[in-house]
């Protein structure tokens, strides 16, 4: 019901990274390497040259910080008063053990992360990483997401440029 009430704000917004093609229709690991292979090839058939990063975060929706989800969602998606409230009581005050077999283990609060095999944790998590768009743009890199896949690239034309635009891309990721 959550996720039918927020994706068409989003959508009405144009509030999706335009770039991430995951957890969106017509948004496929097609369409990202529809995108990534068009800029490559495109570019390669100018002579240009290429610089290409592939970043896979592991465990990416584990690590989630509720606290800066929670600010994100308030600050860039517009979400504030009680909706804003419910976020936080959907994200925090969880705690989770482990069992094996008849042993159980303490149970530990969850300081961060998305419910596991949550309908709402993929939207909450494209909008939790859509600064990453931001980011790129700031260092002029071009990048593609697909759920926590990052391709970041860089076109330049001669050596000295691709200096220039390889620092931009070690500084975006830093």
């Amino acid at each position: 019901m959550v996720t039918n009430r927020i994706r068409p704000h989003l959508e009405e917004y144009h509030l999706f990274d335009k770039y991430q093609s995951a957890y969106r229709a017509a948004h496929s690991t097609e369409t990202a390497l529809l995108c990534v292979h068009h800029d490559i090839t495109s570019a390669l058939d100018k002579g240009s040259t290429v610089a290409l990063v592939m970043l896979d975060q592991s465990a990416a929706f584990d690590v989630i910080d509720h606290d800066i989800l929670l600010q994100r969602l308030e600050v860039a998606f517009g979400i504030s008063g009680r909706a804003l409230k419910w976020f936080g009581s959907y994200l925090q005050d969880r705690c989770q053990c482990v069992c094996v077999g008849k042993d159980v283990s303490k149970t530990l609060p969850v300081v961060c992360g998305l419910p596991q095999g949550s309908v709402l944790g993929p939207l909450l998590y494209t909008m939790y990483t859509k600064s990453i768009g931001e980011i790129c743009h700031r260092h002029d890199v071009l990048y593609h997401c697909y759920a926590d896949d990052i391709q970041l690239y860089c076109v330049a034309e001669g050596s000295e440029e691709l200096a220039v635009k390889l620092s931009s891309i070690n500084e975006c990721i830093d």
